[in-house]
């Protein structure tokens, strides 16, 4: 099992070399370099791993080394500049290397002594269904956040109605941002404020939109502009937007 994570999540540096190149700008070059440089810090430090595994057991190898590789892939997260992935990934191979070739073997040989050579190449099966289960996986994931935009809709009761607003400010800033609009419905008064949107490689609706449930008749709209204005409007009908102008007193 830990070679099957552990070669796995090592594969999937090829994976992730045309995201990085897309998301942000860097050469090819420049993020083989990290992932060659991993592949150096890896190879140094497996002396010294083998030296805490032979003097303290295996496990004392395998939990610092899990804890410093898992808290890199969270650190990964926050990647901002091409020395940050260079930093990270050379940690994240030191931290690998406690976890995979050398304490391995040096469990498997404690624990075999008859068929050792057996027991250490079944362990070992487990990087090549690393890379065959890690790196498809990887290319779905990066696929998916990268992929194309998807556009959902909901479908409300028949019996159920609501009211979208969409107003432009003529005094300031065109987006009304500030303006407060309030519904009057069915005894309630919903109220929504107008302000930027925003959103992970999205934007969210900028329109109002006033869910009213069963009722069927909107008793007045009060609109509220950045300026202090004040109007409102009647007889607008339901389960529709409207474009509401300030000054011109109605949509």
């Amino acid at each position: 099992m830990i070679c099957l994570v552990s070669g796995g999540l090592f594969s999937t540096a090829t994976v992730f070399l045309k995201a990085f190149t897309e998301e942000f700008g860097w050469s090819r070059g420049q993020v083989s370099g990290a992932f060659s440089l991993g592949i150096v810090v890896a190879g140094l430090a497996a002396p010294l791993w083998g030296r805490i595994a032979d003097r303290r057991g295996p496990r004392s190898s395998f939990i610092p080394g899990a804890l410093i590789a898992g808290a890199v892939c969270l650190l990964l997260s926050r990647l901002s500049g091409i020395a940050t992935l260079y930093v990270l990934y050379a940690v994240f191979a030191f931290g690998s290397a406690g976890i995979y070739f050398v304490p391995i073997s040096v469990l498997l040989s404690r624990w075999f002594v008859e068929m050792r050579g057996r027991a250490i190449g079944i362990a070992y099966m487990g990087e090549g269904f690393g890379i065959l289960l890690f790196a498809p996986a990887a290319g779905v994931l990066v696929t998916t956040i990268g992929g194309p935009v998807v556009l959902l809709r909901g479908h409300a009761p028949a019996d159920r109605h609501w009211i979208g607003l969409t107003l432009e400010a003529t005094q300031g800033a065109r987006d009304a941002y500030g303006a407060r609009a309030v519904v009057v419905a069915g005894g309630r008064r919903h109220v929504r404020i107008a302000h930027a949107r925003s959103g992970y490689l999205s934007q969210s609706d900028p329109r109002m939109l006033f869910g009213l449930g069963a009722v069927t008749d909107v008793e007045r709209i009060e609109v509220v502009w950045p300026g202090g204005t004040r109007e409102t409007f009647s007889n607008l009908a339901l389960d529709r937007y409207h474009h509401i102008v300030e000054g011109r007193g109605g949509p």
